[in-house]
């Protein structure tokens, strides 16, 4: 994955976190492919040997929602540096 192909996947991951938290669409019907997209994510940041905050094996979206959105913030300004 390219740098502009992660931050590109950053940016989604943020779009719909908050789309789900300003009334978008329900966790429901973002989760599977939200869930898809972080673990993405998260691969490449290991590959770059870069760790998210998010603890690793977690499933789902509703309870690790806001670890996501932690580990996104953190990792954001050493990607975009």
């Amino acid at each position: 994955m390219t740098d502009q192909e992660l931050l590109q996947k950053l940016d989604k991951l943020k779009a719909v976190m908050i789309a789900v938290a300003t009334g978008g669409p329900r966790i429901g019907d973002v989760e599977v492919e939200f869930t898809r997209d972080y673990d993405a994510f998260d691969a490449e940041l290991a590959r770059r040997n870069l760790r998210t905050l998010s603890p690793t094996g977690i499933s789902g979206m509703v309870r690790p929602l806001e670890q996501r959105r932690f580990a996104i913030m953190a990792v954001s300004p050493a990607i975009r540096a």
